[in-house]
């Protein structure tokens, strides 16, 4: 329903009155939509200047100037006063904020029609039995009690009376109180992980055994899982199907003409080179002669690490191109001219529509680190993951799936020993600055922070793919490719595990990986920290 909602108000011709497109990939942009009622695209002039071409599928909603627009096309909505034009009016209303205009439309609908799914969910009712309750009638109906302003389950209320508290919206042991806290046990007692290395190193114990894995130098228990403790696959030596390839075979896809009309088109000084799966359009003056061979060979073998991980091997009809600005000002520059948002890289919906299809990004150079294709590689990975997705993949999905798969792209190094991504995932668990459940990550992506959808994102996808020997990987990776990516009730049903079971086990992983972590510091050179990649501010 609601996709038909969303459809017929993109196409309705007040739509000419918008301020601010609201795109699925979480970007926006600021300015007013031209629309032709027969048109799959349509004209958006930017408020900044220029106009670009928007495909309307990839448009999530349109935030209209005019609150008395808003309310006239809710009115023409409800008008015929059936049931199906009560609730397509109460779920456009919603979406767009009109709280009251929604639950009065749907207790209109139920007049008409009392035992109505769409409208008793509306107005937050639940169906026990043959009829349809409030939230709190519910609750005490399916044996939860209220403790506090909490409700609670017989089995929680029982393990509260136990000790258990309540930390970061889920109900965890004693210990996993301790441990979130940041303490760490060492002979039957609780301390702070200084403590713990004083008390080791006074004691003469080996300071490289990590403080409660279990075991000894044994690694802990998801430590030994298929890609846990490696690098992303296909970085540098690892085979791919295209080593056996003819040299003929291997510039199938090139075109001159094309890239031509691309080097034409992005102005002087610019030079490209044509690989297997990528084309590279730069204008960066890197002192190393090899920086764009290095680039190109590195991208397309990380084009089969993409094809591995969505377990998709596309047909390519035409080389994809990563446009690698020699500056963030000329980045900057270029992106106000066609309308992106300012960042590290793009390829938000926005980018879709331009000629030639690109990933943008801007080459990386960080002082004392000589080498800038790998530092520009970060970004690199994280955008072509945007370009893989959107033309093989899917369209849609929250900032949490896009921007999280992406971001799990962007360091050669394991994500753990990955500092621009990974203190904050620390944070989280372990001393829960900023934490979220994976409930609210998924149902909330649109409204949370940057952090939370690029680096919570990326630690979710890799639970997945890699807990327990990849105990979940096959089937999340079917959900991501064709489950409902922001539904925690399509999560769950997926892999057959409750959310909160999911949302336990992801912070026992962080724990464990986090103690590997302090055995295996990153090897990155001395005062510096790997490059991000992506928008994260």
């Amino acid at each position: 329903m609601r996709l038909a909602v969303l459809a017929l108000f993109v196409l309705s011709p007040l739509a000419a009155v918008a301020d601010v497109l609201h795109m699925k990939n979480g970007t926006t942009l600021e300015g007013r939509a031209v629309t032709a009622e027969d048109a799959e695209e349509f004209t958006f002039k930017m408020g900044s200047g220029g106009q670009i071409q928007v495909k309307r599928a990839d448009v999530e909603w349109i935030e209209w100037s005019s609150a008395e627009a808003a309310k006239a096309e809710f009115d023409r909505r409800r008008k015929p006063g059936t049931v199906e034009a009560l609730l397509d009016a109460a779920a456009w209303a919603k979406f767009h904020g009109m709280k009251d205009q929604a639950e009065d439309a749907w207790l209109s609908v139920l007049r008409k029609e009392p035992q109505n799914a769409v409208a008793n969910e509306g107005l937050g009712r639940r169906k026990y039995q043959d009829r349809w309750v409030g939230e709190e009638e519910y609750l005490k109906l399916t044996g939860h009690v209220k403790v506090g302003n909490r409700w609670v389950t017989a089995e929680e209320k029982k393990r509260m009376d136990e000790g258990w508290e309540w930390v970061g919206g889920k109900l965890v042991s004693p210990d996993d109180v301790k441990r979130s806290k940041g303490l760490v046990e060492y002979e039957g007692k609780w301390v702070t992980k200084k403590e713990y290395d004083e008390l080791v190193k006074k004691k003469g114990a080996n300071p490289e055994k990590p403080p409660d894995s279990g075991g000894g130098d044994r690694p802990p228990a998801n430590g030994g899982g298929a890609g846990v403790g490696a690098r992303p696959a296909y970085l540098d030596d690892r085979a791919t199907p295209d080593d056996k390839l003819s040299d003929a075979e291997k510039k199938r896809l090139h075109n001159d003409k094309e890239e031509a009309q691309a080097l034409a088109w992005l102005g002087r000084g610019w030079r490209a080179l044509s690989g297997i799966h990528y084309r590279l359009l730069t204008n960066c003056d890197d002192p190393d002669p090899e920086f764009d061979r290095k680039f190109v060979s590195s991208m397309d073998r990380y084009w089969w690490h993409y094809v591995e991980l969505f377990e998709k091997t596309p047909e390519q009809k035409k080389l994809h191109n990563i446009i690698v600005h020699s500056s963030s000002a000329t980045y900057d520059e270029w992106l106000k001219k066609y309308g992106g948002t300012q960042g590290v890289g793009a390829f938000g919906t926005y980018m879709h529509s331009l000629q030639f299809s690109p990933a943008i990004l801007w080459y990386r150079k960080v002082e004392g680190v000589p080498d800038n294709a790998r530092t520009t590689l970060f970004t690199g990975r994280h955008e072509a993951c945007h370009q893989f997705v959107a033309f093989y993949v899917r369209g849609d999905g929250g900032p949490w799936f896009q921007e999280g798969i992406a971001a799990l792209q962007e360091p050669d190094i394991p994500y753990y020993l990955y500092p621009y991504r990974w203190d904050y995932i620390r944070l989280q668990v372990l001393e829960g600055k900023n934490d979220i459940s994976m409930g609210d990550l998924i149902k909330k992506s649109g409204s949370l922070d940057a952090n939370q959808n690029y680096s919570r994102g990326a630690a979710t996808h890799w639970f997945f793919l890699h807990y327990k020997d990849g105990l979940y990987r096959s089937k999340y990776i079917q959900f991501l490719c064709k489950g409902s990516v922001d539904s925690v009730a399509a999560l769950e049903k997926a892999v057959g595990v409750s959310i909160d079971e999911l949302d336990r086990q992801y912070r026992e992983f962080i724990r464990e990986m986090d103690i590997r972590r302090d055995k295996e510091e990153p090897k990155w050179p001395p005062g510096q920290k790997p490059p991000g990649a992506g928008n994260a501010k």
